[in-house]
């Protein structure tokens, strides 16, 4: 925008040159007589020009006016803003500020959530670099998950993420990550600077522990009494432990099958748990006898359909179950869980809960995942394993808890 002021008294017109450098000028508007100003549009973003302005009419031209120059501001880049939400590294449950401990050796499965501004049909590229003892260790190239960038976080799908499978050798004691989205600068941004986790050159040092092999030594117990004996074996051992191992923070088990174990006992019943204490009594004295250090869990068939299907104390080493199938594995797991210490979490009417649990309903509070499956687990639905409600998985304060442990 130029402004002159009008000295003269018999102008015709006012002539406005321009040069961009004050040395090459060239003509670039007329003005009518008594205007003194104009504006000089179309420009583009950075350019400096400068001006002068004289007065004419039928007899001539007046001497050049002193010279102006301006330079036009740059306007900020157009187009959406691409950010990062939230990273985390999930291998049993995980808040989305990633800050549940991972478990060192336990393969895990990395979720980056990439955000977009605005409506948007760009598919993104983003890298991962992973650092152990400060080197870059593995790095990793993601592609976009569909066809467009969210606008919101949503954890409910592995399609709104962008997703890889880390290895547990990868989790170890020091590992640090940085994200990259759009590493190419293959989408024009309104803001190039924000595109890296967590950001500034720097690296995002993993909470990672280290935690024991499950050592347990099942015991397939007889009762001489109805002459019934446990089911488990070498072959069938996973029907007990495989979905313990899917919540607990365990990387590893070692499982043994101990000789059977023959008590002289009562039948155990439905809804009578005495039977169950003095049997666990036996199993626990075994254990002592046979000098172990180890998880010790009595397997035992029983004549009835429902009612009490295993007995553990919280803290003791020691658990019983039943060995029907389908329902096994979660017995064992919720004992095992008693051995390690986590009293019930509260729900469907469990007694002597955890009056700290966290989240209302025993439900999990935050979003779990079954890494070999990549089944995900909705807080909305699952419970704790502790509690006594369905469906069950392993909340984020009984992870920690038990890790903590």
């Amino acid at each position: 925008d130029l402004n002159w002021v009008d000295n003269s008294d018999d102008e015709t017109s006012f002539e406005v040159h321009r040069s961009p450098d004050g040395i090459s000028w060239g003509a670039r508007a007329s003005r009518a007589a008594n205007v003194e100003s104009y504006s000089d549009t179309g420009l583009s973003g950075g350019e400096t020009w400068h001006y002068r302005v004289r007065a004419c009419n039928g007899a001539g031209c007046s001497a050049w006016s002193n010279e102006s120059s301006a330079t036009t501001d740059t306007p900020p880049p157009s187009g959406p803003n691409l950010t990062v939400g939230g990273v985390y590294i999930n291998q049993r449950i995980q808040r989305l500020a990633g800050d549940v401990p991972l478990v060192q050796d336990m393969d895990g499965y990395l979720r980056v959530f990439v955000l977009a501004s605005e409506a948007n049909s760009f598919t993104p590229d983003v890298r991962v670099d992973f650092y152990l003892g400060g080197g870059l260790t593995h790095s990793e190239t993601l592609s976009a998950p569909g066809g467009s960038v969210p606008q919101s976080v949503d954890e409910s799908s592995l399609g709104s993420s962008w997703n890889v499978l880390v290895p547990g050798s990868l989790i170890q004691d020091g590992l640090e990550i940085e994200v990259v989205v759009d590493p190419s600068n293959a989408v024009s941004e309104s803001n190039e600077s924000d595109n890296s986790w967590p950001g500034g050159g720097a690296l995002q040092s993993l909470d990672v522990r280290d935690t024991p092999t499950f050592d347990v030594t099942f015991v397939p117990v007889r009762q001489t009494v109805n002459g019934t004996v446990g089911d488990v074996t070498a072959g069938n051992s996973g029907n007990f432990l495989d979905e313990a191992l899917e919540m607990l923070p365990y990387a590893n088990a070692d499982v043994e099958i101990r000789a059977e174990y023959s008590t002289d006992l009562p039948a155990l019943e439905s809804g009578t748990s005495s039977t169950w204490s003095a049997v666990l009594s036996e199993v626990a004295t075994l254990r002592t006898l046979d000098g172990s250090s180890r998880f010790y869990y009595g397997v035992m068939e029983v004549t009835y359909g429902g009612g009490i299907a295993g007995i553990g104390y919280v803290g003791w080493p020691i658990a019983l179950g039943w060995d029907k199938s389908g329902s096994a594995g979660g017995v064992a797991a919720h004992e095992w869980g008693h051995n390690l210490g986590r009293p019930h979490s509260p729900g469907c009417g469990a007694g002597g809960a955890d009056s700290s649990y966290p989240h209302a309903d025993g439900k999990i509070g935050h979003w779990g995942l079954d890494v070999s499956s990549l089944s995900l687990k909705s807080p909305d639905t699952f419970h704790d394993f502790m509690t006594y409600c369905g469906p069950e998985w392993i909340s984020d304060y009984v992870f920690e808890e038990i890790i903590d442990r």
